[in-house]
């Protein structure tokens, strides 16, 4: 694993830290980093899936699960990030962008603001 990858990985983890900070964190200790809600999701009786930051061979992840039920939140991802944006959920980077990861930090934001009428769009 590239020593750059850590630090992307670690700026990330941050970044979910600081903008959803009532969420709980699993997976602390692994590649991976996951953020799930407090309200349990009626389909699987568990807490909702947010957000996922994981070290991955070539590049680190961050999966933001409320933009797959969320078009207004995908309507407001930002043309600098979009770039670095891999399938409904996913972003990749490979080096830490700062530019970028502002911009993550405020969809993160408008994302955990979103995040009731998520809940309700789920039926939780």
């Amino acid at each position: 694993m590239s020593p750059q990858f850590q630090e992307v990985f670690d700026l990330l983890s941050g970044i979910l830290r600081e903008t959803a900070p009532e969420m709980t964190v699993t997976g602390e200790g692994t590649p991976a980093l996951n953020l799930m809600t407090t309200w349990i999701e009626a389909r699987t009786r568990r807490p909702a899936w947010f957000a996922q930051v994981a070290i991955k061979r070539s590049y680190v992840s961050l999966h933001l699960i409320p933009l797959d039920a969320l078009p207004a939140l995908r309507e407001a991802i930002p043309p600098g990030l979009e770039k670095h944006r891999q399938g409904k959920t996913c972003f990749n980077f490979k080096t830490p962008s700062p530019e970028a990861f502002e911009e993550l930090r405020q969809l993160i934001r408008l994302a955990v603001e979103m995040d009731p009428d998520r809940r309700s769009a789920l039926g939780a």
